[in-house]
Order: C-alpha cells, then sequence, then structure tokens
C-alpha cells in the first residue's frame, strides 16, 4: 500500500509540475494518508494541503 501512495504522490506532482516536479520541494502536493479497515476493506483517506495558486 505504501509504494501505491508513493507512486500517486509522484504522478500527482509530475502532473502538476512537470517531469522535474522532484527539484520542486517547496511547490509540491503536501498530504497525509489514513488507512482504515485494513483488516477487512482496506482504503485510504487523502487530505492534501492545497494553496491559493
Amino acid at each position: 500500500m505504501h509504494e501505491r501512495l508513493k507512486n500517486w504522490d509522484q504522478r500527482v506532482n509530475r502532473r502538476m509540475l512537470g517531469s522535474a516536479y522532484w527539484r520542486k520541494p517547496p511547490e509540491r502536493v503536501l498530504w497525509m494518508a489514513f488507512l482504515e479497515t485494513p483488516k477487512s476493506n482496506p482504503h485510504w483517506h487523502l487530505v492534501p494541503q492545497l494553496t491559493e495558486e
């Protein structure tokens, strides 16, 4: 599951900032994820930090 979140983060930031997204840490999307019901129905809730831009 951690790898899926990491992949999601890369795809979102690449789409928003371009292929060199990793060089722009201050501009990257910050988020927190919460795993819910891991034994019966594992799924994540994500809370992104958005800016006015």
